[in-house]
């Protein structure tokens, strides 16, 4: 069981967005008020306590863990030293938040050396009578750092007197449980925080990569392509390097969906996005675009480079022998049109040019076609 009950990411503006794994206790409205580091009176769950720590993320959000005193200090409850010493946690208002003392668990002191001790979480010891138990009692208190408790010790004064050893231990004792739950409290609080901050980093990171990337092919996508694109344009027109973009298009794709079926049209296009990711350099970028439409971008590249990769693309792909018509024996190939950013080009006027460019190809390998066909008519 964690140490930590619960942790949640709350905004400023919405409240509390999510908690787990469970539902916050702590309702106090600075809770989601502001996003600066705060810590937070306890609250009673059961016969124990929950304390709150709030820890910015960024402007409007922040995360807030509750650490459970039971599970940070388990052993608390079941403490003994002598035949009357006991160990108490209780916050400024002097309510018992956890105790090894079943009579004052979830009880209010009232006894005006601890309740002062309490109220003003400065460490000290002092004797008085307590009527609950009937005897005058020695009690020893240690604040918790950074948190609004702190661990009180007592021990019937006749027993401490008869031993001083446990006099000592009285002490020491509280000294000790409270260094116990301080550290247990700071350390389960930040490994919690630190893991959930993670998590959502890691949450974050994937959405956005999914964001950018289509899920077929794994390619990046239209939306990724066309940042990086206006990126390297702004680059080379700055005086950066230049700037080249090959469209490429299949040949007869619909013709292999209608024939075979959409199983095999997007496996053609897993197979095809292979072929493409293995011509490309690193610094090189290939895209799905949609449909049966890729683009390639190719970073400090001039326009005889890009056609020539693109040439190589284009026999790559033939060379997959992917029957696209069977009826008249014909393979699945690319058509590429490929196109260099010039001075005064926008993003997209260098991506039209290239589909341009690409349009002329395929009409090309049309006539192509239909010449082929009437050679084997007649």
């Amino acid at each position: 069981m964690p140490v930590y009950r619960a942790i949640a990411l709350v905004d400023t503006r919405r409240g509390v967005v999510a908690s787990w794994p469970h539902p916050l206790l702590t309702q106090d409205p600075m809770v989601s008020a502001a996003t600066t580091r705060a810590t937070f009176r306890a609250v009673q769950d059961g016969d124990h306590g929950v304390v709150a720590k709030r820890v910015p993320l960024s402007r409007h959000r922040a995360l807030v863990a509750e650490l459970s005193l039971a599970d940070a200090a388990p052993h608390l409850p079941g403490l003994r030293f002598g035949d009357t010493g006991t160990a108490s946690v209780v916050d400024k208002d002097a309510r018992v938040l956890l105790s090894g003392s079943p009579a004052r668990r979830g009880r209010t002191l009232t006894a005006k050396p601890m309740v002062a001790m309490a109220a003003g979480l400065q460490p000290g010891q002092a004797a008085y009578y307590a009527p609950l138990v009937g005897r005058r009692v020695l009690t020893s208190y240690v604040p918790v750092p950074d948190y609004d408790f702190g661990v009180m010790v007592d021990l019937a004064q006749s027993e401490a007197y008869g031993d001083l050893t446990e006099l000592a231990v009285l002490v020491l004792c509280g000294v000790l449980v409270a260094a116990v739950i301080g550290v247990a409290a700071t350390l389960a609080v930040g490994r919690g925080l630190a893991s959930t901050e993670r998590r959502l980093q890691d949450r974050r990171k994937t959405a956005e990569r999914q964001a950018m990337t289509d899920p077929l092919t794994g390619l990046a996508n239209r939306r990724k392509f066309e940042a990086v694109l206006a990126e390297a344009v702004a680059r080379a027109d700055a005086g950066g390097p230049a700037v080249s973009v090959t469209m490429l298009d299949l040949d007869r794709f619909k013709a292999l969906n209608d024939t075979r079926g959409h199983p095999a049209g997007d496996a053609a296009l897993r197979a095809v996005a292979r072929e493409l990711a293995g011509h490309i350099r690193d610094s090189d970028l290939v895209a799905r675009l949609g449909g049966d439409e890729f683009a390639v971008l190719h970073a400090g590249a001039v326009h005889e480079v890009a056609v020539a990769v693109a040439a190589r693309i284009a026999d790559a792909v033939a060379a997959l022998g992917i029957v696209s018509d069977p009826t008249h024996a014909l393979l699945l190939t690319v058509s590429t049109g490929s196109a260099q950013w010039c001075t005064g080009m926008s993003a997209a006027e260098v991506l039209a040019a290239a589909d341009v460019a690409l349009y002329r190809t395929k009409e090309q390998r049309r006539q192509r076609d239909r010449n082929r066909m009437v050679v084997r008519a007649t």
